[in-house]
């Protein structure tokens, strides 16, 4: 049977994720169960003083004591991707031994264990009523596939995802300001997010684009490779997707370009594909650049529609050719947080949802990770409380980097000039890919108790 080509994303995913340690068990980082969103089944195999002790649960996990593990490979298929838990790692691995030799060939431990989690700044729950899912152990559903129509989304649709467990991952915002990412507003990305314009890749061109206005002065772009190498050694992963639409064209452009044509005639499938893009052959490096930065190989919605549109969405276009050029070439220099993620499917969102919390946020705050997808039906999401208080951080950033001058009135001045053109951004983005839809507003409390509302 041919999966899904969401299904099969995730799998290349895992395997790219997925390493054996010297005791030869297979391990995932919380960062991408995290990713896996709601496709993943979560065992946590600790005893009931565990799971409501100090660590807490991970919402969403089903319990399964060690001495009952049997039970995972006699009621899910051989090739649920499951994701074993315990305090530290230690009895997950054992656990993810006796499943192997049970036949099961999507396990794994959850690296480091629910202390691990919670040390990335990820939350945890100590509600006793985990304890009722003892055994009950069930395959993830599979997301229906998207909609062939656009759906739009009712208020009560968005209230019963939100209250689903799986669908949001609560994280501190000191955590996602020191190694998390900002995805698209995008609906395609399944698993929770924070939501922004472009994501990391959106929010650092911005930031660029209204220095450049602020100042009247463009900036340097033979220094954008130390820059960007500088801004992902301060702040973490950096984000930037594709989708299979645009990448299936990139892949026929290069096939045309009688520079790489012999290189890449004999990539005859997805992985292949994946591999060479990996690390391209250094002497092809500049012609695949190329391809890279043309407008119709974005498959980030917001990113091409700045390629197409400089002036409307202030962006200069030599400024995102040299930040396209500087992000590929640091992936295949092998520096570990550049992100580039492969979507399935087209835009067909049914809602625009903007997420906020009550009292607003700190870096001790917990944010929630939104989920954008309810039963096939994809919305745009987009912390708007978050990304004010990081562009705050990314102005100071940028003011103090030696390839950026500005004076101390223009260093006060650029958080708001960023802003302003943040909205700019973003109205002219929603315009294209989300006329008419409705709009809500979802704001959260500290007990994460929240609350719908149309604007």
């Amino acid at each position: 049977m041919t999966l899904p080509v969401e299904e099969r994303l995730r799998r290349f995913a895992w395997l790219e994720q997925s390493h054996r340690g010297t005791d030869d068990v297979p391990r995932v980082p919380p960062e991408f169960v995290v990713e896996l969103g709601r496709s993943v089944l979560i065992i946590d195999t600790r005893q009931a003083d565990d799971l409501l002790g100090h660590l807490g649960y991970i919402p969403g996990t089903t319990w399964v004591p060690l001495d009952e593990v049997d039970l995972v490979a006699s009621r899910v298929p051989a090739d649920t991707m499951t994701v074993l838990v315990s305090s530290r790692g230690t009895d997950a691995a054992v656990a993810v031994r006796r499943l192997e030799s049970l036949g099961m060939t999507w396990v794994a431990a959850l690296t480091g264990g629910v202390w691990g989690w919670r040390s990335l700044g990820y939350d945890t729950l100590r509600n006793p009523s985990v304890l009722a899912t003892r055994g009950s152990v069930h395959p993830p559903k599979d997301p229906p596939p998207p909609s062939a129509e656009r759906r739009l989304l009712k208020r009560e649709d968005l209230e019963g995802h939100l209250g689903d467990p799986r669908s949001l991952r609560w994280v501190k915002l000191a955590a996602v300001l020191l190694r998390g990412t900002n995805s698209c507003v995008d609906g395609r990305d399944d698993h929770g997010v924070i939501g922004s314009p472009g994501g990391d890749a959106g929010e650092f061109l911005l930031a660029l684009a209204a220095l450049e206005r602020l100042t009247g002065k463009p900036f340097d772009i033979a220094r954008m490779h130390t820059l960007l190498r500088a801004w992902a050694d301060a702040f973490g992963d950096f984000y930037m997707h594709t989708d299979v639409g645009a990448y299936n064209v990139f892949m026929k452009s290069m096939g045309a370009d009688s520079r790489l044509a012999s290189a890449v005639e004999g990539l005859l499938h997805p992985g292949a594909w994946r591999a060479f893009m990996q690390a391209p052959p250094k002497e092809l490096r500049g012609a695949v650049l190329e391809h890279l930065a043309m407008a119709p190989h974005l498959g980030c919605g917001h990113l091409r529609l700045s390629a197409q549109n400089p002036e409307e969405y202030g962006l200069r276009g030599p400024l995102l050719g040299a930040f396209l050029r500087s992000f590929h070439s640091l992936r295949w220099e092998g520096a570990m947080e550049p992100q580039f993620v492969v979507l399935g499917g087209g835009h067909l969102e049914g809602a625009v949802v903007l997420v906020t919390l009550h009292g607003g946020v700190a870096p001790y705050t917990r944010v929630p990770l939104v989920s954008p997808a309810v039963h096939g039906t994809q919305f745009f999401v987009g912390h708007h409380q978050v990304m004010t208080y990081q562009r705050k951080m990314f102005a100071r950033f940028l003011a103090a980097r030696p390839e950026v001058s500005v004076t101390r009135a223009e260093a006060r001045a650029l958080p708001g000039a960023i802003d302003v053109l943040a909205e700019r951004q973003l109205q002219s983005t929603l315009s294209r890919l989300a006329p008419g839809l409705p709009m809500y507003e979802a704001r959260f409390h500290l007990d994460r108790s929240f609350r719908v509302r149309p604007l």
